[in-house]
């Protein structure tokens, strides 16, 4: 589901895109999975799966949708906790 925050301004559009959960709080699916090998390994920057992947694989599930094009401003809120334990 997609919806617009109020009391934004016009000019700063602002979505939240809540259909990204692979399954809930602390669940995880085999894409998640991959995606966060995939990533690690391309980057050398871990990923908890709980929170941080979730984002990371909903944005590039979104810029292959279009939904985010190539030349637009991200601005991703991470609502979760800080890395600190390894989930692998």
């Amino acid at each position: 589901m997609h919806r617009n925050l109020s009391g934004i301004p016009a000019y700063l559009p602002v979505t939240i895109l809540d259909q990204h959960d692979c399954g809930g709080y602390a669940k995880s699916t085999e894409e998640l999975f991959e995606f966060t090998q995939d990533f690690e390994a391309k980057t050398q920057i871990k990923l908890d799966r709980i929170y941080t992947a979730k984002l990371f694989l909903a944005l590039k599930k979104e810029i292959a949708l279009g939904n985010i094009l190539s030349n637009s401003s991200v601005l991703a809120v991470h609502t979760g906790r800080l890395f600190e334990h390894n989930y692998h």
